[in-house]
């Protein structure tokens, strides 16, 4: 069955098809990523976590990209404990949003929880060049060293903080 526009209602193509001539509006994968970022949006309202975090994923297959929905997985990825996933969703919004340092220290932070410190320090130390008057990132270096047992360098970070 072949369908072709006809007309526009409420911004939305009409299409009609050539067997039936019925009309019927055509989802298009922006209509639907609208959709689903609404009923993403609705459950998150809602307090509803398995359908927002459902639908995020129904989002991500649309948009890898899609910032908010990346967002809200990483941050129950992180509630959970799953630091594997939140580190992979991370990796995409620093990437996306690489002067964040909120998101930085979020990647930093779980990649410290799954004992990878030379990454975690690499990660901080990227914040650190791109916001070396945050004290905050000081500490979190000087954890990092702590954990690797170099107290020289972490007494030498921290005094900085």
């Amino acid at each position: 069955m072949k369908y072709w526009p006809t007309h526009l209602i409420n911004k939305e193509l009409i299409w009609c098809s050539t067997s039936k001539l019925t009309f019927r509006p055509r989802t298009t994968p922006m209509t639907k990523l609208a959709e689903l970022e609404g009923k993403a949006q609705n459950f998150s309202e809602q307090g509803d976590t398995e359908n927002t975090i459902q639908t995020c994923r129904q989002i991500l297959t649309l948009k890898p990209d899609h910032a908010t929905a990346l967002n809200l997985l990483s941050e129950y990825e992180l509630s959970r404990g799953a630091f594997g996933s939140a580190e992979q969703h991370l990796a995409i919004l620093t990437g996306l949003y690489p002067e964040n340092a909120i998101l930085i220290t979020k990647l930093g932070y779980v990649q410290e929880e799954q004992g990878k410190l030379g990454a975690a320090l690499a990660t901080y130390l990227e914040c650190y060049h791109l916001y070396p008057e945050n004290p905050v990132i000081h500490l979190y270096i000087g954890h990092i060293y702590v954990l690797k047992g170099d107290r020289d360098k972490a007494a030498a970070i921290f005094t900085l903080a």
